[in-house]
């Protein structure tokens, strides 16, 4: 969903809301950019829902590939 307004004599400014679902795509991408990796366990926390649960498939299929390192509770590329 999208909320916006105009303000006068400026661009618009949007607001998106996101789903849970969204939020932790967002929140893997960004994380396994990072050096640090994507830790699971904060991320689950910050976001109220379990990760590695909804997760688990895809984790699955990555490490099977050899595209992903689970350590602990941190994923890397």
């Amino acid at each position: 969903q999208h909320g916006s307004e105009t303000l006068p004599g400026s661009a618009q400014i949007g607001e998106e809301f996101l789903t849970d679902e969204q939020r932790l795509a967002e929140r893997v991408m960004l994380g396994l950019r990072l050096r640090e990796g994507l830790n699971l366990e904060t991320t689950s926390r910050e976001l109220g829902l379990n990760v590695r649960s909804l997760l688990k498939e895809q984790m699955e299929a990555l490490k099977r590939q050899n595209l992903l390192v689970e350590d602990g509770s941190i994923l890397r590329l």
